[in-house]
């Protein structure tokens, strides 16, 4: 635990030292689909944090938004358009501004305005909570300014859930509308929310998601209640505070992880058995001769990065060239025809500025080519290999199972999967119905479901423990008024990040005001 021996100035400390505890500033960025009941999570959550004896202040991103209505039309008739206005006035923003994390720099100048005497003096025990995260770039600068004196949350609902909530919040000013209607739009607005892909600045709830530290369970009061209460215990300090078996699955999954070498990114899974034991790891890699995955020191070395190519991302260019190539004749305009295979290809893949007609259809989205096993895989063959049993156990994974790897889970005779991050190009729903739930449990289906607890980015911080016992070898109490936080720093250095960073605040503005001026 980190002990802060600072200077206290009427109700902050300063840049002094002295010999009194004081304590230190904390933040918390709530990453949450559309849908959940984050009022609650909110109260719940400065419920905990007044129980060790800090104080919570809300930081909402959108008041941005409100606050200027020069530039942002936010103007609605109905529920629904209430949702679109805000997603639309908040791409606009990340458009405009040229920065995709512009709301969360509004949200840190949050801070400084309701603070005269910053960065000189800083809030002792305050608790900074920013609502709601919904990009990657969002979570990166936060992390980067505050660094380990921020905690990112995760708010996990099942879907139904979600539409039933947004349901009865568009029947406010829709009453007497089909229901199947209002299910509608609410699915609308959830699948917005969770990946605008054809909205290059459109939010990204399932890419920033994974970024968590902790993910609560807020399915119903009593599950969001019970998460708060353990979130609070784990990273303020309670000397007794053990992993769950489901969190210790999925940092092994983790851990696992780190050993592929894909081009593309790192996934990993931990089998266990029907009791709980370890059965297989594995991770996304090349096969080897024999059995099992490429290690560093095998003899040749065939990982996709000696060969200096994604196999996947090849043969599906060769895909389109073909397409392209059959299509010239008789199929394209004059202008197209003329133009080789491999020009077409490359200009119907373009992902930038320019972007492409095939940058992210489907044919995309293949991933049946590519050399290596896929983590799920690799776990479910070792343990073949090895004789160990995999009917009736639970598989963790940091990704949701591609409709590939589901046939194989299935088969193994696996009972449940957990996952922690969501994959929206999975076609797991829609093609293993029969044997597959996700979100909820049935009979004879194998249940498919997110994880909550304490994920593998908090692990180490929380479980990781020094000695808990006194000189008299007594167990130590915890204690929740004096309770500290396991995760901080002990000076405050992003207090300079902070300034560096609401520094091209006013750039920001500029550029709304000269494209408000275009209006």
């Amino acid at each position: 635990m980190v002990h802060h021996f600072l200077k206290f100035s009427t109700g902050a400390w300063s840049r002094g030292v002295d010999k009194i505890r004081i304590r230190p500033e904390v933040f918390f960025g709530l990453i949450s689909p559309i849908g959940v009941d984050l009022d609650l999570v909110q109260s719940e959550l400065s419920e905990g944090l007044r129980r060790v004896s800090f104080t919570p202040k809300l930081i909402k991103l959108t008041d941005f938004l409100r606050e200027h209505p020069e530039w942002f039309d936010l103007r609605f008739e109905t529920e629904f358009q209430r949702y679109e206005k805000f997603i639309q006035a908040g791409n606009r923003f990340c458009r405009v501004s040229k920065r995709r994390d512009a709301l969360a720099v509004t949200g840190i100048a949050q801070i400084y305005r309701d603070q005269e005497d910053r960065p000189n003096v800083i809030a002792a025990g305050a608790a900074y909570i920013f609502r709601q995260l919904k990009r990657v770039e969002e979570v990166k600068t936060l992390r980067e300014v505050y660094g380990s004196n921020i905690l990112f949350i995760g708010c996990y609902s099942p879907k139904r859930s979600r539409v039933r909530n947004l349901v009865s919040i568009l029947l406010k000013s829709e009453r007497g509308t089909d229901a199947n209607e209002l299910e509608a739009q609410a699915l609308k607005i959830i699948g917005i929310d969770e990946n605008q892909k054809d909205e290059k600045d459109g939010q990204r709830f399932l890419d920033a998601y994974p970024h968590a530290d902790f993910i609560i369970d807020c399915t119903d009061p009593t599950t969001i209640r019970s998460s708060v209460s353990r979130f609070i215990e784990c990273f303020f300090g309670h000397p007794f505070v053990s992993p769950t078996r489901d969190e210790h699955g999925m940092y092994l999954a983790q851990t696992a992880s780190l050993r592929s070498s894909d081009l593309s990114r790192q996934v990993g899974a931990a089998i266990f058995g029907a009791n709980r034991e370890i059965v297989s790891l594995g991770c996304n890699e090349v096969p080897a001769y024999g059995g099992g995955t490429y290690w560093l020191d095998h003899r040749p070395d065939a990982r996709d990065f000696q060969l200096g190519y994604d196999s996947n991302a090849r043969i599906r260019a060769d895909m389109i060239r073909d397409l392209l190539g059959r299509l010239r004749e008789g199929w394209l305009s004059e202008d197209y025809a003329a133009k080789s295979p491999e020009e077409l290809a490359t200009e119907a893949l373009r992902d930038d500025e320019e972007q492409g007609p095939l940058a992210r259809a489907m044919i995309a989205d293949v991933i049946e080519y590519g050399r290596m096993v896929h983590a799920e895989m690799n776990a479910i063959t070792d343990a073949a290999r090895f004789g160990r049993a995999t009917k009736d156990g639970t598989l963790f994974c940091t990704t949701m199972p591609c409709h590939m790897c589901t046939k194989l889970v299935v088969a193994a005779g696996i009972k449940e999967v957990q996952y922690l991050q969501p994959y929206y190009k999975s076609l797991v729903r829609e093609l293993y119905e029969d044997s597959v739930a996700i979100d909820e449990s049935l009979p004879n289906r194998v249940r498919f479901r997110p994880f909550v607890g304490v994920t593998p980015n908090g692990f180490r911080k929380v479980f990781e423990k020094a000695r808990r016992k006194n000189n008299q070898d007594v167990a130590d109490r915890w204690n929740p008024t004096d309770a500290f936080p396991i995760f901080t720093t002990g000076y405050p250095s992003y207090l300079n990040t902070e300034s560096n960073v609401l520094s091209g605040l006013d750039e920001l503005n500029d550029r709304m005001q000269q494209e408000a001026g275009k209006g």
